[in-house]
């Protein structure tokens, strides 16, 4: 049985494409056109009989994993269409939102939110659908966060610290390579390397805590990710933007929640200057199974 399923932008969300398209009907004397959404579809062949159950899987697959996209966002498609390439199934939520659908994942991804006014990710923690994520994610839910999305993360207080300017206040754009510190857990659990190469770009990746965070944080092996050279050494000098202790990512205390600074949305592709990327989502999908 084929299923059609029909992608469009939610109410709310604009639509560049969708507003020319109406603006050169009118044009063209169709004034009775007041509004053109863009949208694609896409052919799933389910090996099903009964039509009510076939649906019922691809609505179930449609709702598996979400990102959820703020005003200011600019990794979002990036996210989604990393996701769709590794097999994950995933649905865009919009910001203003009361609730987040059942699923396994939740990605907070990167940009600027609300323009990065206040500070970095503060008026996006507090945006109609942060309860349901805070939610989620102390029922045990897996939550991601990168960039923008780690400093989201710290704002809600779902992971310690935060994320300041970085050290010679200047906006950084380039590859870094990161090691991996602890493997007990969904993210990275039997990933192939233990250093990746991935991308930063960022203006306040600096991250920060006190020292009896810091002390926290060690005991309870929560630092997830730091930068390092090729050759997985750790010193100021392979430290982009100031970070202590080298921190480029967290977990919390049950590890389920990761935030981290680098993009492994931007290197899945060999010509998109790297593949590490594709290790860490490959690897988060083997998990799930």
């Amino acid at each position: 049985m084929k299923i059609k399923v029909i992608i469009t932008l939610k109410n709310g969300v604009l639509d560049p494409q969708g507003k020319a398209i109406q603006q050169t009907l009118n044009g063209m004397n169709y004034k009775n056109i007041n509004e053109v959404r863009q949208g694609k579809y896409f052919d799933i062949e389910v090996n099903e009989t009964d039509e009510n159950k076939a649906k019922s899987q691809v609505d179930e697959m449609c709702k598996k994993l979400l990102a959820i996209i703020f005003p200011g966002s600019n990794c979002d498609r990036d996210m989604d269409v990393a996701l769709r390439k590794f097999g994950f199934r995933n649905q865009m939520v919009w910001h203003d939102e009361d609730s987040v659908p059942k699923s396994d994942l939740i990605v907070l991804p990167g940009g600027f939110s609300y323009g990065d006014y206040l500070r970095c990710g503060s008026i996006a923690a507090k945006s109609k659908i942060i309860n349901s994520v805070i939610d989620f994610a102390k029922s045990g839910g897996l939550v991601l966060g990168i960039c923008n999305g780690f400093q989201i993360l710290t704002e809600t207080g779902l992971l310690p610290g935060v994320l300041q300017q970085n050290k010679f206040l200047n906006f950084i754009c380039k590859n870094v390579y990161i090691k991996i510190n602890d493997n007990k857990n969904k993210f990275f659990k039997n990933i192939k390397k233990n250093i990746l190469e991935l991308h930063i770009a960022n203006n306040e990746g600096n991250y920060y805590c006190s020292d009896d965070e810091l002390k926290s944080i060690e005991e309870n092996n929560q630092i997830a990710v730091t930068y390092c050279n090729k050759e997985g050494l750790e010193n100021e000098d392979h430290n982009p933007n100031g970070a202590i202790k080298n921190i480029a990512g967290i977990f919390n205390k049950e590890k389920n929640i990761l935030g981290m600074m680098p993009h492994p949305e931007r290197m899945i592709d060999s010509y998109l200057s790297g593949e590490d990327g594709s290790l860490f989502f490959k690897n988060l999908l083997e998990n799930f199974k």
